[in-house]
């Protein structure tokens, strides 16, 4: 298969919260590449202008995810042998 070749998909893709724009089934492997590499570098220009800006609300998120396995949490399985190994 070529990559001027297109693919088409079996299926149309379904839009949720995670892919709010839909992607076109019409893209061969090189135009995906190209969007692919665009967006990649887009997102690392943006690190490094407002990464300041970025990390608060991406550290809250994973505490906020991480708060309920807690240490503190009492249905929390400790790790703890009866008797150390000889």
């Amino acid at each position: 298969m070529t990559s001027n070749t297109k693919r088409k998909r079996k299926t149309k893709p379904k839009l949720n919260r995670l892919t709010p724009v839909p992607i076109p089934d019409t893209w061969n492997d090189d135009q995906a590449r190209a969007v692919y590499n665009f967006c990649s570098a887009l997102q690392e220009l943006i690190w490094r202008r407002y990464h300041a800006a970025l990390i608060d609300p991406m550290l809250q998120k994973r505490f906020d995810n991480n708060a309920s396995d807690h240490i503190d949490n009492p249905t929390y399985p400790l790790p703890l042998d009866d008797a150390p190994p000889l």
